[in-house]
């Protein structure tokens, strides 16, 4: 379901819901998407005071933070250090 318009300056932004967003990222249900989106790592506008819509490019983005290992900025881990006491 694609919404177009009514937010002022987002006319020319093709948003999804987070259900869809859901689907196309292959979750079960939105509430990961809804939980990212409310503690700001996933971008998305909240509407009519219930419902989050998010577009195709901020949840690749999203799915490219979660990718990137635990620190979520693309960082990998690097190889444990010993301190020689092995």
């Amino acid at each position: 379901m694609f919404y177009t318009g009514g937010m002022s300056q987002d006319q020319d932004v093709d948003f999804i819901t987070l259900d869809e967003a859901a689907r196309r990222a292959g979750y079960a249900n939105s509430t990961t998407l809804r939980t990212a989106a409310r503690a700001g790592r996933l971008t998305a506008k909240r509407f009519g005071g219930h419902g989050w819509l998010t577009t195709q490019a901020w949840l690749d983005e999203y799915i490219q933070s979660k990718r990137g290992g635990a620190y979520g900025r693309g960082e990998k881990r690097g190889p444990r250090q010993s301190d020689g006491d092995s």
